[in-house]
């Protein structure tokens, strides 16, 4: 499926690159481009291929975060915080196996590992989005 995404786009990536003035609000075009960027070298080609290849730590990047969803095209987190470790407590009890008492322990010390910019410096990246005007 990756392989197939960047076969087809050598058009995409010769074609007029769409560009939005500062203050300006994005159109069609743009956003068109914009999805295309994530599928291809952005957020959406990193998250598939985190999900296949590190499935067992791709959510605990969304542990006590709320769901997204979109309002007049803005990201807006609503409804209750996701819950990783009841999530792997529900797994263990539907297999019939009794959870792990250290089940918290192992999941602070996957994101320690992986996620360490995220927890003790609070970056969220993406948020300045200056590649819209460059």
């Amino acid at each position: 499926e990756m392989r197939t995404r960047f076969a087809n786009n050598k058009d995409y990536f010769t074609a007029h690159r769409p560009t939005v003035q500062q203050g300006e609000a994005p159109n069609a075009e743009f956003y068109q481009y914009e999805r295309k960027i994530f599928e291809t070298v952005g957020p959406d080609m990193f998250n598939d291929i985190l999900k296949s290849r590190r499935p067992d730590m791709y959510d605990l990047g969304f542990d006590r975060l709320k769901e997204v969803t979109l309002v007049d095209n803005k990201p807006v987190r609503n409804g209750p915080a996701i819950n990783i470790e009841a999530v792997i407590h529900e797994q263990y009890k539907a297999q019939g196996i009794v959870p792990p008492s250290d089940t918290r322990d192992k999941m602070n010390a996957v994101k320690t590992h992986y996620f360490p910019f995220a927890l003790d410096f609070k970056i969220k990246t993406g948020n300045e989005h200056s590649w819209m005007y460059t």
